[in-house]
């Protein structure tokens, strides 16, 4: 599957890119179920986040109910620790027609941004266990191809 990256305009100049005024990531649209229904939600794809993990609205959104959930903190990169709380889920990406892929994860639900943005992170648990991640740079674009142990669902509802 092949998603491109996503412009994002930074208002001054990048020393490090020869003065250009944006920056491409990662940030691809997955597909939350929950037992209330389906939400999209933006994650930026990141390798050195242990776990995926959405924000706190996506839980209410598709039904989760975080009563008695499991929590952890958790220190992100220069910035403060945040509660996640995990809950069981079917996480889905489109790569075109032909290339859809659900699976069953737990997952994180917190109050994470990401100075404007507000996505969640589609770290190593829970998904990018599951896919060969490969980021082509000079096209702006990622590639993630489904691993043999990824088990996939036709499942609605976790």
């Amino acid at each position: 599957m092949i998603f491109p990256f996503r412009v994002y305009k930074t208002g001054t100049p990048i020393p490090s890119l020869g003065g250009a005024t944006v920056r491409h990531k990662p940030v691809i649209p997955i597909h939350v179920f929950g037992p209330g229904g389906v939400g999209v939600v933006p994650v930026l794809v990141d390798s050195g986040c242990d776990d995926v993990i959405l924000p706190l609205t996506t839980a209410k959104q598709v039904g989760i109910d975080l009563t008695g959930a499991p929590v952890v903190q958790v220190q992100s990169m220069g910035g403060p620790s945040i509660l996640v709380q995990f809950a069981p889920v079917l996480l889905q990406l489109f790569g075109g027609l032909a290339q859809v892929v659900r699976w069953r994860a737990v997952v994180g639900f917190g109050t994470v941004s990401f100075g404007p943005h507000r996505w969640g992170f589609l770290g190593i648990a829970g998904g990018l266990q599951y896919f060969s991640v490969w980021p082509d740079i000079a096209n702006n674009q990622l590639h993630l191809d489904p691993m043999p142990n990824l088990l996939t669902t036709t499942a609605t509802v976790p």
